[in-house]
């Protein structure tokens, strides 16, 4: 579909905000590895951009939060083998057990989807509002996982102590 220009031009259209967080999927599913996505819109600011300083330091495929199966019955979730644990969730449990046994998977962020995510300003906005109450910790909290050390944290609530 992409070959057709029409729909090309709609589709990949890089005025269109998340527009690089849909282009992302796409090329995160086609492409084989970050290391061959096309530039589609050099213009845009790049996803590393909004929480990191380093592009070649940045940890595309690392994880900022574990894959869980979530879930009420504790009971369901220890007969299947898995270790229950606190806020609902089941642990040692893979995706197909989880929803075996009518819990919802909720598969782990990489630093790639949350970079993707905040290229998209209102959600951009939202998350990294320095105002917010330990909104300092998260933003750490993903640069430390996603950043590929101090060095490269980007100051993003400046006005912050």
């Amino acid at each position: 579909l992409l070959s057709i220009p029409e729909y090309n031009a709609q589709v990949l259209n890089c005025t269109t905000p998340g527009i690089a967080f849909y282009i992302n999927r796409i090329q995160s599913s086609c492409c084989g590895g970050a290391s061959y996505h096309k530039d589609v819109c050099p213009n845009n600011s790049k996803p590393h951009e909004a929480i990191c300083t380093s592009e070649p330091d940045f940890e595309t495929e690392a994880f900022v939060e574990e894959s869980y199966c979530y879930g009420t019955n504790a009971t369901a979730c220890t007969d299947a083998g898995g270790v229950s644990e606190k806020d609902s969730r089941c642990g040692n449990i893979t995706p197909d057990k989880c929803d075996e046994i009518g819990f919802t998977y909720s598969p782990a962020q990489t630093c790639g989807d949350v970079a993707m995510l905040l290229s998209i300003p209102e959600y951009n906005a939202q998350v990294l509002n320095c105002t917010t109450p330990g909104i300092a910790f998260y933003i750490n909290r993903i640069q430390s996982s996603c950043c590929g050390g101090a060095s490269y944290h980007k100051d993003v609530c400046p006005n912050n102590p």
